[in-house]
């Protein structure tokens, strides 16, 4: 008998002699009390795990302990192929599928093979006719944010500050200054159809986000209209690999 104290556990059912711990917002169950007690913070907002150097927060301790790789460039996850090292064991392993070609996102519908579940995705709105990004101004709706970009650009383009309001700042860690300017340089100079790019962007969706880029300071929401932290951060492992010459990024 053990006795776990915290509000989150409000009752325990046994199960063929195992103790189960169910939620009390939602209809799942766990095994352990702590694990409901992790559990219980997507519910209530809770992140106790602070970083010290920019403040961020988060729910579990193994996420902290991610992100502070950021800070200290640790990279203890190499690949035994060709050595590069990476942050998260899940970059690790969607840059793994480069070497094996493993594409294990199917489209049910043609299908069309992706690395990433988000390529896939996306695909998917070519079938459904999904349009999920919604001009503000005139009711236009688009399958990609890049798409809406562009359409605000040169249709509305005195609303174009206003855009900025639909997408979440990019976050500080992602790029210096000096990094992001490289960034920028490198882009103006890279193919749209450079093997590092074309797998994330299309062309149009390319040479738009050169544009928003070329216009826009760090702290601009620019790239985060076009790619996630995580698939910008797998973005840069690209180019760390690419022959275009990509070195000011990842310096």
């Amino acid at each position: 008998m053990f006795y776990y104290r915290h509000p989150a556990v409000v009752c325990v059912i046994h199960i063929g002699g195992h103790s189960v711990f169910p939620c009390s917002r939602c209809s799942r169950t766990f095994t352990s009390p702590s694990a409901l007690v992790r559990h219980m913070r997507t519910h209530t907002g809770e992140r106790p795990y602070v970083c010290q150097t920019c403040d961020r927060a988060f729910c579990q301790r193994a996420h902290l302990t991610v992100h502070m790789r950021i800070h200290t460039d640790e990279r203890p996850y190499v690949c035994q192929t060709c050595g590069q090292a990476f942050y998260q064991r899940a970059h690790l392993t969607v840059h793994m599928r480069i070497h094996t070609g493993q594409r294990p996102y199917v489209c049910q519908t043609c299908g069309q093979a992706f690395c990433l579940r988000t390529d896939l995705n996306r695909h998917m709105r070519t079938h459904t006719g999904e349009r999920p990004y919604v001009c503000q101004t005139c009711d236009r709706a688009f399958h990609q944010r890049g798409h809406l970009s562009r359409h605000m650009r040169t249709q509305h383009s005195a609303m174009q500050a206003d855009i900025s309001d639909l997408e979440p700042t990019i976050p500080a860690h992602w790029l210096s200054e000096s990094k992001f300017n490289a960034l920028v340089e490198d882009l103006r100079r890279t193919p749209p159809s450079s093997p590092a790019l074309s797998r994330w962007l299309s062309e149009s969706e390319f040479n738009a986000l050169v544009e928003d880029l070329r216009r826009s300071p760090p702290s601009s929401p620019a790239l985060s209209r076009w790619l996630s932290e995580n698939e910008f951060n797998a973005l840069v492992e690209d180019l760390r690999r690419s022959p275009s010459g990509w070195s000011g990024i990842v310096e």
